[in-house]
């Protein structure tokens, strides 16, 4: 429990971040693996420093022993990828 809560979250605000700065599109890719939950939002335009805009989400993944990064988009958009373990306890 837990885990699903936090991709949400990740989801939302990176949506958010890319109205925010007048994305034309974006796009949620979701994979599902045995041991993990992998999500990865893509846009077509740029949101500087995409980091910043995301107070907290790092250390929200990170109670999972998740991993969240930004990744080369190429060209003039944007790409976060957060890798979630199912199955993982959070760390206390």
């Amino acid at each position: 429990p837990g885990i699903d809560l936090v991709g949400y979250r990740v989801i939302e605000r990176v949506l958010a971040c890319a109205v925010h700065h007048r994305c034309g599109g974006a796009v949620v890719i979701v994979r599902f693996q045995p041991d993990w939950l992998e999500l990865e939002i893509r846009g077509d335009s740029s949101i500087p420093d995409l980091d910043a805009d995301l107070p907290g989400m790092s250390e929200r993944v990170a109670l999972y022993d998740g991993k969240l990064e930004t990744l080369p988009a190429g060209g003039d958009g944007f790409a976060l990828q957060a890798r979630l373990p199912l199955g993982a306890a959070v760390a206390t």
